[in-house]
């Protein structure tokens, strides 16, 4: 602690957002409206091992709801929908040789150059959806080539990651980064999860905006709003801490934020939706 600073891995992202809910679920003994507090492993890995995801397949009694809140890092503002993220493998071949005499062969790293200056060089679009506006992303995060210190590759898998807005589905984003690497030799899907439009018009929410003030701007990143919104259960991100520095190593959330949260929750059980 640093006055009412708190640094830690997790502070941010999102152990504020938690503290807020926590401290509201105590207070509150007979709430204004029938709420459930969902608490769930493993929403920052791959799809398959989503802790809700397997909630909605075995409990599914558990996660239903007319809207849902999570308490992702917002800086105490309402952060709609999400972006889509998308990861593919693209693999690039060449043919083997010795160092040597290099044109005996195909060098599959230097295949990457024009596929790496077309992602150094991508300009994301920035949709508004909703009122919302999104910025869109694609990057090169891990390449796997390389045989030896004398050989010249026969093979190079460039992984890349590419965030999108909710204004497309998911075969338009796949679509899309397929153009981008189309001179691979071969494209794998590796993990997707979709995107999720803003969910701004439900009763609930608005009132929560509106007797609280509160900021609402589009969400940069993706969260499991996406998954109740594909069971149709409208969502929102609302909690403490700047989600710029979330996994960052001075990672911290202020007091203030926390208590922000805790005090608009807490307003929305005791007084409900008038």
């Amino acid at each position: 602690m640093e006055g009412d600073r708190l640094y830690g891995l997790g502070a941010c992202d999102m152990k504020g957002g938690l503290a807020a809910q926590l401290a509201a679920a105590l207070e509150v003994e007979d709430p204004a409206v029938d709420v459930s507090f969902v608490f769930y492993p493993c929403e920052e890995v791959a799809a398959e091992h989503n802790g809700l995801k397997h909630l909605f397949e075995v409990r599914p009694d558990l996660v239903q709801g007319d809207v849902a809140l999570l308490g992702e890092p917002t800086s105490a503002a309402i952060e709609a929908g999400c972006q889509g993220t998308v990861r593919v493998k693209a693999l690039y071949r060449g043919q083997r040789a010795h160092t040597a005499r290099p044109w005996k062969g195909q060098n599959a790293i230097h295949r990457l150059a024009p596929v790496l200056e077309r992602l150094s060089n991508y300009d994301g679009l920035r949709p508004n959806v909703d009122g919302c506006e999104y910025r869109e992303a694609m990057q090169a995060v891990y390449v796997d080539a390389g045989v030896a210190g004398n050989v010249v590759p026969d093979e190079a898998i460039l992984t890349v990651n590419y965030r999108y807005a909710p204004d497309k589905d998911s075969t338009q984003a796949e679509q899309h980064v397929a153009e981008l690497l189309e001179d691979c030799d071969e494209l794998i899907v590796d993990d997707h999860a979709p995107a999720s439009r803003p969910a701004l018009q439900h009763p609930l929410l608005q009132t929560l905006i509106s007797r609280n003030q509160l900021a609402v701007k589009a969400k940069l990143g993706w969260t499991d709003v996406a998954r109740f919104s594909a069971h149709g259960i409208p969502a929102s991100n609302f909690g403490s801490g700047d989600p710029s520095i979330a996994h960052t190593r001075d990672e911290y959330v202020e007091r203030n934020e926390i208590e922000r949260v805790y005090s608009a929750l807490l307003d929305l059980l005791k007084n409900g939706v008038i």
